[in-house]
This record gives C-alpha cells, structure tokens and sequence, in this order.
C-alpha cells in the first residue's frame, strides 16, 4: 500500500480543498484538458443539483471558499447556489446552517439552492440537518462519485483510496474477532442494528474511567411520572438498563426510584434474559445489567442475525415490564 496524502491531511480545510478541486474541473473551459477529470466534476455538480427541478447545462463553476462563513459556496451559471457545509469528525452546531441558508436565500431564489452536508464519517442521525432543509450527502455517495473516475489523477486515487478505508474500517466489525473491534468496528455495528431495530442512537459516551462508543434505544417512548425515565444502553460488550432522573430530584428520592426500577426487574427474573444489580445512584444512572452476553459469535465471528434476536428479546421484557412500573 503506497503512502496517501490524506492520511496527513485530515482537516476539514484539506477535505474543503479536494471538494474544491473536483467542482472546479466541471468547468466548460477544461472539457478538453482532461477529459476523466472534466466528467468527474460534472458528475459531482449534478448530484448536488439533482433535486432542482429543471435540467442544468454546466458551464460555468464559481467557487468561493468561507463565503459568509460558508465553508464552500459554489455558483452554476451565475444561476444556481450550493451551499456546502463539510464536516470530517463534527457535526451541526449553533444554528449555523441556517443561517448559512437565510443569508444565500438574499442573493439566490429559494428554488435555485441546494444545500448539502457533506460527511465523509458517521453520525448517529440526520434529523436537524434535514430539519434545516440541508441534503445528507455522505460517504456512500461519495465513493458513488469516485468510483465513476476512470482516469489515473493521483489526488483523486488518494481521496478515494482514502474514503474505501474509512468504509473498511466501519465494515470491519462483520470480519473482525470481537475482541478486536475498534471505535469504527462498533460504529459499523451500531448503524446496523439501528437499522434493523428501526430505532436508537449512538455516539462517545465520556466517562471517567476514559469513555466508550455507545448504543441507546427506547428512551423517547419511556417515560414516567416526569420525574424519571428509563432506557437500554449498550456499552460494547455490556447492556444496561439506564435511569435519568430530573435535575431537581433529591439523592434520596434518586435512590427511591432506583429501588422501585430495580425490584421490576428483578421481580420475575426467572426468565432467559435475567440481569444483575449495577451501578450508582446519580442523576443519569446504571441500574442493572445483562447477565449473559448479547452478542451472538459464530465461528469467532459476529453473528448479526442471532443478536439482532436477542436485543429484539431484550427490548421486549423491557416494555412489558416498564408498563408495569
């Protein structure tokens, strides 16, 4: 494997610069320069372009790079706008994508602007990007894009070498001994069974003895006495039962609740899935956990359909005994 620029590269201002250079290619002006190249920056404007109503003949391409603070603002035609906010390894804060659209909104029609998020890593979900009308355009339909090159540009070889290695990484967890998962194997694992649960969320949990990624699911649709809810929380290897409680409620009234939580699980625990007291009384609580492994391995190796079974259990007892509670 040869050395990759990108691997020293890694800021969003180098990723802004390849972006850059790939949209600035689509210009008429390089059609015969280099024909792969040319095809590869109209490929890329038009899937920014696609939900515009009407048909779009490139011609001309104006970049501006932290335009109003927009990170890349590149105009078609004189026509069109796309905004393009990219993000490496943060994510949407501060309003900022609104405002980035209502400031464009004063120099383009509404209906010739295209905002795109563009992310080469994960995110647990896209709801406030879609919320602010932005598009997700993500790593899948990046490496749709760079596998449509057929020419030999070493910085585009580089750049989509670089994207099939993040891909790899985040695959990894279907090839990988468990006990050698990475951050990236539990992110690949996490998008899965959010898929296949239909629900959940995940992300860096920090904690005091140095964090871990996590996965939590059922804590928008259990929530009790407004004063406390409850949730599953998976933590790598370990499920919990998690309890968070309201700011204003009392240590002991913490520890009440607990109690009252805990005995619901343990009240029938003579089923398959049983758990065993866990954690500290706190504001945001571990209250017990799974005794016996949720994750299902076969042959050294993960097991999806078996532990996609076994959370689908899990999460069951859960609601029925939550009701009762």
């Amino acid at each position: 494997m040869q050395p990759n620029i990108f691997n020293y590269a890694t800021s969003e201002l180098s990723q802004d610069a390849i972006i850059c250079y790939i949209l600035e290619w689509a210009n008429k002006e390089y059609k015969n320069t280099d024909k792969d190249l040319y095809t590869l920056g109209i490929t890329l404007v038009k899937s920014f372009l696609k939900n515009i109503k009407e048909e779009v003949k490139i011609e001309k391409i104006e970049i501006r790079k932290q335009y109003k603070h927009i990170d890349i603002l590149c105009i078609v035609n004189n026509k069109y706008a796309i905004i393009i906010e990219d993000k490496v390894n943060t994510s949407n804060h501060s309003n900022q994508l609104q405002r980035y659209l209502d400031d464009i909104k004063k120099e383009f029609s509404e209906d010739k602007i295209v905002a795109i998020y563009y992310k080469i890593y994960d995110q647990s979900n896209y709801y406030d990007i879609k919320k602010n009308k932005y598009i997700p355009f993500l790593r899948k339909d990046i490496l749709n894009i760079l596998e449509s090159y057929n020419g030999n540009n070493n910085i585009i070889q580089n750049y989509k070498s670089y994207i099939i290695n993040i891909e790899n990484n985040v695959q990894s967890y279907k090839k990988l001994d468990l006990q050698n998962w990475n951050n990236n194997s539990w992110i690949g694992f996490f998008k899965e069974i959010k898929l296949k649960l239909n629900e959940g969320d995940w992300g860096y949990v920090n904690t005091r003895s140095g964090g871990f990624m996590g996965f939590w699911f059922n804590g928008d649709s259990i929530k009790k006495d407004n004063r406390f809810y409850i949730y599953l929380q998976i933590e790598k290897q370990d499920l919990v039962i998690k309890l968070a409680t309201q700011k204003e409620v009392s240590n002991e009234d913490r520890k009440t609740i607990r109690n009252y939580c805990r005995n619901a699980f343990f009240k029938d625990n003579n089923k398959n899935i049983k758990f065993k007291k866990y954690g500290k009384v706190g504001r945001f609580m571990s209250i017990a956990k799974l005794d016996t492994p949720y994750i299902a391995i076969k042959n050294n190796k993960l097991d999806i359909f078996e532990t996609i079974t076994n959370l689908e259990n899990i999460r069951n007892l859960f609601y029925e005994t939550v009701k009762e509670l």
